[in-house]
């Protein structure tokens, strides 16, 4: 243990403790001998999740497990992830190993991460330079989807993360918050402080379809009024003051489709805490009242054994299907994977994988951007070019208005392709029905899209007193 190493201040994060230590033992570069002190070459020191707490314990003399547990942000994963995956995290910090962390854990695919920014509150700074003489980061402002201080009701500033420098909280005058956004933080802080928690995911699941049952976002059979939950946690964002990234992102998500679908629909996933803290507090409104509901709720049985049992992934199938010419994406579709993965996999077992080049030069965009005005397919347009789906689909996103002309070109074909394949056959049959039975997919999608012009091809309709006469009896 370093004889100049500071006393580790209230919920202070790493990173601020080894700034004190490296302005109290007064090294000439932080770069240079601080940071080499502890190990760290690549890494940004200031991490939500470092690299160096193996050496920073030796230096500092705190033990590792307390190094993990009570100075960085664990707990905030913990309630929403698998006992598996936070062995996995704990065990990556206490070794060392956290290059590739994140991703295993799904932070990264989900994309809300704590940023480029270290949070703080002016008033929490002004009160530590007076009670202790120095400021210094906290941990829980720097959890995802905080903004505001639950102390001072103040929103929290940001200071950009740099890369080697030793960075302090500024002094600064504070802003009010709303009370939506003091309720919110509450509740993450809440969350992060109960380290009595402990459920299944199964059970989440459940606890969540009652209550929207008793808000009526339940059908009667069970369903999730996905339309309707979505406008209303729409609604909610809306009225948070602190628009930060990780809320935008869920804006986004919910008119996307994916929030909060991804929560029930797939569940064996990691997701990021903030998706189930949010939807807690737009259901439950407290830490308090989710915890009472959730061990009040009778898990579903029939539930548990539909989650528990996962389909295992049959690799040998889907290097079967390369081998056979198919693409990367049809392959990791059938097999249920991604396209990133099945490739990994297969260049491991020497399978030769079709790495059609994803960036299109200026020439090739002017081609592609012609295929896609006449409405030719992207599988067909990729096949001719020689290039794969998603770099077509890439130039396709550019033009959003060439996307809604193919969306009508598509409408138009289809609308031609039943017009003609129910005219072509209207002579053989005499009544609605026996036309609507043999062509059922063309009759149903006119009804749907084109019914005057249906109806004005279709045959007299029979009168209604007449379609259940019966024969009378001889």
């Amino acid at each position: 243990m370093h004889p100049l190493f500071p006393k580790p201040l209230p919920d202070e994060t790493v990173f601020s403790l080894l700034c004190r230590f490296h302005l109290l033992s007064a090294q000439s570069s932080f770069k240079a001998n601080t940071l080499d002190m502890m190990g760290v070459n690549a890494s940004r020191p200031s991490n939500e999740l470092p690299s160096f707490l193996p050496s920073f314990s030796k230096v500092s003399g705190i033990p590792i497990n307390q190094l993990i547990h009570k100075f960085t942000s664990v707990h905030y994963y913990e309630p929403f992830m698998s006992k598996e995956c936070f062995k996995t995290l704990v065990s990556g910090l206490a070794n060392g190993e956290t290059s590739n962390l994140q991703s295993k854990l799904g932070m990264v695919a989900n994309r809300m991460m704590q940023g480029q920014s270290l949070k703080f509150c002016p008033q929490c700074a002004a009160s530590d330079l007076e009670k202790y003489g120095i400021p210094y980061w906290r941990t829980t402002h720097q959890l995802v989807g905080v903004n505001v201080c639950n102390e001072h009701h103040c929103q929290l500033y940001g200071v950009p993360r740099a890369s080697v420098k030793v960075i302090l909280p500024p002094q600064c005058s504070p802003i009010d918050c709303n009370n939506i956004d003091y309720d919110l933080t509450q509740l993450i802080f809440d969350e992060f402080h109960d380290n009595s928690f402990s459920y299944c995911l199964h059970k989440l699941r459940n606890c969540y379809e009652n209550q929207l049952s008793k808000l009526g976002f339940l059908t009667t059979g069970r369903r999730i009024r996905q339309k309707l939950l979505k406008a209303y946690l729409r609604d909610r964002l809306s009225q948070l003051s602190a628009t930060s990234k990780a809320y935008q992102l869920l804006h986004s998500e919910c008119g996307l489709g994916r929030y909060p679908e991804c929560l029930f629909y797939l569940e064996h996933c990691n997701h990021q805490p903030l998706k189930h803290l949010f939807l807690i507090f737009s259901l439950f409104g407290s830490w308090q009242a989710f915890k009472a509901s959730f061990y009040s709720s009778v898990p579903n049985i029939d539930h548990v054994e539909r989650s528990s049992v996962t389909k295992p992934i049959e690799w040998a199938k889907g290097f079967e299907l390369l081998n056979e010419g198919k693409s990367l994406r049809q392959a990791a579709i059938a097999i249920g994977t991604t396209v990133s993965t099945l490739k990994i996999k297969a260049q491991q077992k020497g399978i030769c994988v079709d790495t059609r080049p994803s960036k299109v030069f200026e020439d090739a965009q002017r081609a592609i951007w012609r295929k896609l005005f006449i409405g030719i397919d992207c599988k067909d347009i990729a096949s001719t070019m020689g290039m794969s789906v998603g770099a077509v689909e890439k130039v396709l996103s550019r033009y959003p208005d060439l996307v809604e002309l193919r969306r009508k070109i598509r409408y138009f074909s289809k609308r031609q392709k039943h017009r003609q394949n129910l005219t072509s056959s209207l002579q053989n049959f005499k009544t609605r029905n026996e036309i609507k039975t043999a062509l059922s997919s063309s009759y149903i999608w006119l009804y749907k899209h084109d019914k005057k012009w249906l109806y004005e091809k279709l045959p007299e309709a029979i009168p209604r007193q007449q379609r259940y006469s019966r024969r009378s009896k001889k």
